[in-house]
């Protein structure tokens, strides 16, 4: 979508001047519009280069000073001058933009405005059909807006721009049968046309998907220079592991664009995708040094790509080399959790410790990280210490408060556990892993029964499909004795997440239930997934199994 907001002049002049003199690289995610040179009006002799770029550079000067009106009439008069693509695009990028304006200032008004605009503007009515959903963006009601759209582009159905307006905004409405009619008949009317098969494929009815991305990458093959299109038929051999097809069709792309580094960017994920971190490696490798885009979350992607393949040590290196910022946390939980796995526990504490002294800015996260790190080593104490620190100066860091509390339970400190979980829902009275902790916390230890099931009744409205709430429930109603519905609620939760817990709470419930040979069988098959689960072993001894 074009900015509504006026830039540099100078620096869209400049831009103008490059892609005019075929030094700008198209970008794939916005195709030239299909114009027909026959609706193009040439009422006036042609402009030489210094002219156009001279009235270029006033329209964008005019732009620039908020006078919108001003510089659309300017460009609106180089359309009549010349039939470059760019200004005809630059053009209704503007009209678009004054429409924006109109629409937010009197919105009952934006669809006559529109409807005038496509009416007058035949030289950019391609564009400017094709432009429609990012017109009306904004708008929360997106079933309205497509509703709007089909009667924008009624008159117009001979256009295959009309139809991908109307695709366009039946996607973004959820209504993917009538986008994949209109993005068919786009492409219909033009065969070539990169969009409308993106849409097609993106519409395309699960029964129907496979013949759609072979319908893709038949197109793929036809249109070389349709980026996009190969792209996405490379992703989509990735997903469905079709690795081999998935590694030539892009490598074929960098081969073709060897300094196309957006390209390249584009293919590191498909390539982890499909299994090829070597090329990942080598392509993040190549950005960095490129400086490209950036460049801090690029060294952070391939520290981690460079850990996955075992290259520890450069791993590590290049982790350490984030500076501070955005991606400076991610970084240094990627280098603890890298030097944790060598064995190096010592060295991750100390690690995220330095990290700490060298950004203030991210003392929580990193602390945070540091508690973590501590619980997963056994060290319950000093984890609690930490998160009660920032507690001190953070009392209503949710996130914070939620691990403050699971420690106290495991710290056998029900109260204060108590105290921070009901701190949370008072805070935020929808936070369903606080509602399920406290519930679960009561039922478990068989205390105020008739408040866990409040409790666990709102976390599971809110989250229907949690199997650790449906968990929760199951447990509860063991307590409250009702057997056979707590062996449903735990049998649908451990087919979700067949956690040892969950087994455990299952097996209790079988077993008292007198289904002593299916508790046997779960007990077998859940230790053998889990052999040190301690909960899993207290339970066999004291059932005899």
């Amino acid at each position: 979508m074009p900015t509504p907001f006026p830039l540099r002049p100078v620096l869209l002049a400049l831009g103008c001047a490059a892609a005019l003199c075929g030094m700008g690289v198209a970008s794939a995610d916005t195709p030239a519009p299909q114009t027909d040179p026959a609706n193009v009006v040439k009422t006036r002799p042609p402009l030489s280069s210094a002219q156009l770029l001279f009235q270029m550079l006033i329209s964008e000067i005019a732009l620039a000073r908020g006078d919108v009106e001003g510089a659309l009439f300017g460009y609106s008069e180089l359309t009549k001058r010349t039939n470059d693509q760019r200004v005809v695009r630059r053009a209704n990028e503007i009209a678009t933009t004054n429409i924006l304006m109109n629409a937010a200032n009197r919105p009952a008004e934006a669809e006559a405005t529109i409807k005038a605009a496509l009416a007058r503007q035949e030289v950019t009515r391609r564009t400017l059909l094709e432009q429609l959903p990012a017109v009306f963006a904004r708008s929360q009601d997106k079933a309205a807006v497509a509703q709007a759209i089909e009667r924008l582009t009624a008159p117009y159905l001979n256009l295959p721009e009309a139809h991908l307006a109307r695709a366009q905004a039946e996607i973004d409405a959820g209504h993917l049968t009538s986008a994949h009619a209109a993005a068919t008949e786009a492409l219909r009317l033009n065969p070539d046309l990169e969009r409308a098969i993106l849409l097609q494929t993106q519409s395309a009815p699960p029964e129907h998907v496979q013949q759609s991305m072979e319908a893709l990458g038949a197109f793929a093959q036809q249109h070389p220079q349709a980026l996009d299109a190969r792209l996405n038929y490379a992703r989509w051999l990735a997903l469905e592991k079709h690795n081999d097809e998935a590694v030539d069709q892009y490598r074929k792309l960098l081969n073709e664009y060897p300094d196309n580094d957006p390209l390249a960017f584009t293919i590191v994920g498909i390539a982890a995708q499909a299994g090829d971190l070597p090329t990942a490696e080598s392509l993040l490798t190549r950005l960095v040094q490129h400086k490209w885009g950036d460049v801090e979350r690029l060294r952070v992607l391939l520290g981690e790509v460079q850990a996955e393949l075992g290259h520890r040590d450069e791993a590590l290196q290049t982790l350490e080399s984030v500076r501070p910022g955005p991606h400076f946390v991610t970084a240094q939980t990627s280098k603890a959790r890298l030097l944790v796995a060598q064995g190096q526990t010592s060295a991750a504490l100390q690690s995220l410790r330095d990290a700490q002294a060298r950004s203030a800015d991210n003392i929580t996260p990193l602390q945070t990280a540091e508690a973590q790190l501590l619980r997963q080593s056994d060290n319950l104490a000093a984890a609690h210490d930490i998160l009660q620190n920032i507690l001190q100066r953070e009392p209503d860091n949710l996130d914070v408060l939620y691990d403050a509390a699971l420690l106290a339970e495991q710290l056998n400190l029900p109260a204060l556990m108590e105290e921070r979980l009901r701190r949370i829902i008072a805070i935020k009275p929808d936070h369903a892993h606080a509602l399920n902790a406290l519930g679960y916390s009561f039922a478990d230890r068989n205390q105020h029964l008739e408040e866990s099931e409040s409790l666990l009744t709102r976390a599971i409205k809110l989250a229907p499909d949690d199997a650790a709430i449906q968990d929760s429930m199951g447990w509860l109603r063991f307590r409250q004795g009702k057997l056979a519905e707590a062996a449903d609620l735990l049998k649908q939760a451990y087919a979700q997440f067949p956690d040892a817990e969950v087994a455990s709470h299952l097996i209790e419930v079988l077993w008292r239930s007198g289904q002593q040979d299916a508790a046997r069988k779960l007990m077998t098959e859940a230790l053998h997934a889990n052999p040190k689960s301690i909960p899993l072993k207290t339970l066999a001894a004291r059932l005899g199994l």
